[in-house]
């Protein structure tokens, strides 16, 4: 996602192949080491702006792409009740 046009006013990503991708919802997993990591889900548009299916907005099964974005931490460390940050 280093080369993608990101617009942070309205939170979205512009791929290369000029797919855009709307934010979805907040996410997280652990980690092998227990640790928990948060992401943003961002999902790709199915339709272009002529309202035809686009197809680089979608899988090999036909399922719209889905991409995870874990943000810088400071977002989420004032979530995380005054605990330390654990790497």
């Amino acid at each position: 996602m280093m080369n993608w046009h990101y617009n942070a006013e309205d939170d979205y990503y512009i791929d290369p192949n000029n797919v855009r991708c709307n934010f979805k919802r907040y996410a997280y997993r652990h980690d092998t080491y227990g640790y928990k990591r948060n992401f943003k889900v961002y999902e790709a548009e199915k339709f272009d702006e002529n309202r035809e299916e686009d197809p680089n907005a979608l899988t090999q099964k036909r399922k719209r792409q889905k991409d995870l974005y874990q943000s810088t931490m400071g977002i989420f460390q004032g979530k995380s009740k005054n605990k330390p940050f654990k790497y």
